[in-house]
């Protein structure tokens, strides 16, 4: 026994300081979990046993705004469940080729010491999960043709991993939304107040307002017409708005977002830009001129960089409606009580970025409602957190123990 201790000690050393650079901690329970939304993938190597005090590794895959990842998506239902899962595959691997290399190496060193090798847990957290068994209304998708792909999906994960010479000791699904109000609750300075606590919304593609109690979802809202407000998604419908319709400002506008893709080896012409952005892709856009307007080296004529901040602004307006769309029955009378609302997602970064927020909350809630973003740093830590829990719940709803 103490023999075995001692090999851990020595294996765990190599693991903490190749991958977190950090105290060793005996543990050998890790968990893989990837986050597939709509627009980005991320993925956590995490230690299960210490993960709210050794910093997990984490790679992420932006299909707005990396060549490698243009035209993807993480939602299992975009465009139908054999497209969906085709684009679901190629975020994984991209994902996993980071991470599986990393663990691999640790296993063999293990090995090599005559120690078992680390018990590897995946938990997936997917966009369109609900659609594989039927649960949005009016939905064309047939549930046992979608639990067939999600079948599909889990053995290619599996290979994956066999690949590198590795096997998965439990694999769990669940939704990117259930990863994410897991995320939330622990996070932002209010965390007392049960009103405060429990108002959220969850801002990337597109804004959904949330009212949480102790059994999960109390109300849900979203602001759709004429198209889906707040995020990245109104931000871009807002810049193929400028391309189309502002003479003056498309060509600069233009000559920016080329400038952008031409440092990653994509050379659209002026036309191939107008088009594409015309044509679809808001959400793409939107992640594109969130990096123009969030960069102080992004070259933007100062007409563009003002019609960027008058974007924001209007995306902006629309959480700032949402927050409205999910206060309690008991909302308060008066400014002095105000509410904050915590928007988690990746879009939070822009907000960051935009002195104005609470200004604007302030204008469009008549002061009853206060923003407070969670993003960065503090959303990466959270999202790590949440995804250990959001397992060993999905876990012991499995087994009951």
């Amino acid at each position: 026994m103490a023999h075995f201790f001692s090999g851990v000690t020595r294996w765990l050393m190599v693991v903490m300081i190749t991958l977190f650079s950090s105290s060793v901690f005996a543990a050998n329970q890790w968990l893989v979990a990837v986050l597939l939304g709509n627009a980005r993938a991320d993925a956590w190597l995490i230690n299960m046993d210490d993960y709210k005090d050794v910093p997990p590794v984490h790679v992420m895959a932006d299909t707005k705004t990396e060549a490698a990842f243009i035209n993807l998506s993480g939602n299992i239902g975009s465009g139908g469940f054999e497209k969906g899962l085709a684009n679901t595959e190629k975020l994984t691997d991209a994902l996993l080729g980071k991470l599986l290399p990393q663990i691999k190496k640790q296993n063999e060193s293990a090995q090599a010491e005559d120690i078992d090798g680390v018990e590897i847990n995946f938990l997936y957290a997917m966009a369109g999960l609900d659609l594989i068994d039927g649960r949005v209304p009016g939905s064309v998708y047939q549930a046992d043709e979608g639990r067939a792909v999600l079948s599909r999906y889990e053995s290619h994960v599996d290979q994956q991993f066999r690949n590198h010479g590795l096997a998965i000791n439990t694999l769990l699904g669940a939704s990117d939304a259930a990863l994410l109000l897991n995320a939330v609750r622990a996070t932002g300075s209010a965390t007392s107040n049960s009103d405060a606590s429990n108002l959220v919304i969850y801002d990337d593609t597109y804004g959904i307002g949330y009212r949480l109690n102790d059994h999960g979802i109390e109300q849900k809202a979203e602001l759709v017409k004429p198209y889906p407000q707040g995020g990245f998604y109104a931000l871009g419908y807002q810049g193929g708005a400028l391309l189309a319709d502002d003479p003056e400002l498309a060509r600069p506008f233009n000559d920016s977002i080329r400038s952008f893709w031409d440092q990653q080896g994509v050379h659209y012409s002026p036309l191939e830009v107008s088009n594409r952005y015309a044509q679809g892709h808001k959400n793409e856009l939107g992640g594109v001129m969130s990096r123009l307007f969030g960069h102080d080296d992004n070259n933007l004529s100062p007409e563009v960089f003002h019609a960027l901040v008058q974007s924001v602004e209007q995306t902006a307006r629309s959480l700032g409606s949402l927050a409205l769309e999910v206060l309690p029955d008991n909302k308060p009378e008066s400014a002095s009580a105000a509410i904050p609302v915590k928007i988690i997602g990746f879009y939070g970064d822009t907000l960051a970025a935009f002195p104005a927020l609470s200004e604007i909350f302030d204008q469009v809630t008549g002061g009853l409602v206060v923003p407070e973003l969670v993003h960065g740093a503090e959303l990466e830590e959270a999202l790590a957190t949440a995804a250990v829990e959001t397992y060993q719940q999905l876990l012991k709803a499995r087994y009951g123990l």
